[in-house]
């Protein structure tokens, strides 16, 4: 079974969403959790258990109905905390990738000024002991090298990952490589490091079709629609007139 970044994910009533992030327990090698982004609302992702997912073709589906998968637990959170102060998610819950930090300023009748002792910290909440896989998720070769990015897992029976599909080279010349967890040596949120070198990864063959009729999404089309979307609601915001002459 193929599990890949982007994938559709439906319940038995109808479109729930797109898979945002992979949650793995870097232990036993198993996906334990799917992070379900509803179309263009990435605020409302949520972690859903792969307990009750299931693999079909193309698409995730999931043995409950829309209502009932809203119920699970956001994935993001923002905390307004003092510099150099750890993040304390709670006691089942570790931090994921921090997506976010910015100072915080206050208006007032004299203009703004910024606290220089806190920050705004967004997050993902993750299950403890278990690492995050998003679409900015790093592979690192034995020798320190770079070599790709995450966008999908080969699961085996019972949810255990038998290998990771890292999207390699540059855009316009990528292609996709199945690193097996053999020769994964360590998995943290957003980062994978292998056991072998850059050279041994370039010689792994690669595997064009392997995820199904349709390749799956890369990060760099994610990335592009999320910018859209962002540069979209500006115009909306600060420029009404003319985003209504579109």
């Amino acid at each position: 079974m193929n599990v890949w970044l982007g994938q559709p994910v439906r319940t038995t009533d109808g479109e729930f969403g797109e898979v945002a992030d992979l949650i793995v327990d870097p232990i036993d090698h198993a996906l334990t959790h799917i992070v379900v982004q509803p179309h263009r609302r990435s605020h409302q992702a949520r972690i859903v258990p792969m307990s009750i997912a299931a693999v079909n073709g193309n698409v995730i589906r999931l043995d409950v109905d829309t209502d009932h998968a809203r119920q699970f637990e956001l994935v993001a959170d923002t905390r307004w905390i003092r510099l150099g102060e750890p993040i304390k998610p709670g006691e089942t819950w570790d931090v994921g990738a921090e997506t976010m930090m910015v100072p915080s300023y206050f208006g007032g009748g004299y203009g703004y000024w910024c606290d220089d002792d806190h920050a705004t910290v967004s997050f993902d909440r993750i299950p403890r002991g278990e690492c995050d896989i998003s679409p900015l998720a790093s592979v690192i070769s034995a020798d320190e090298h770079w070599v790709g990015s995450v966008e999908g897992l080969i699961l085996e029976d019972d949810a255990q990952v038998g290998g990771f599909v890292v999207r390699a080279g540059h855009h316009g010349m990528h292609h996709y490589v199945i690193v097996s967890i053999a020769m994964i040596a360590r998995m943290v949120s957003d980062l994978i490091v292998l056991r072998i070198d850059r050279a041994v990864f370039r010689a792994l063959p690669t595997a064009e079709g392997t995820l199904g009729d349709d390749d799956p999404p890369s990060t760099l089309r994610r990335i592009e629609h999320r910018i859209a979307d962002a540069a979209q609601v500006a115009a909306d915001r600060f420029h009404p007139a003319a985003s209504r002459r579109r």
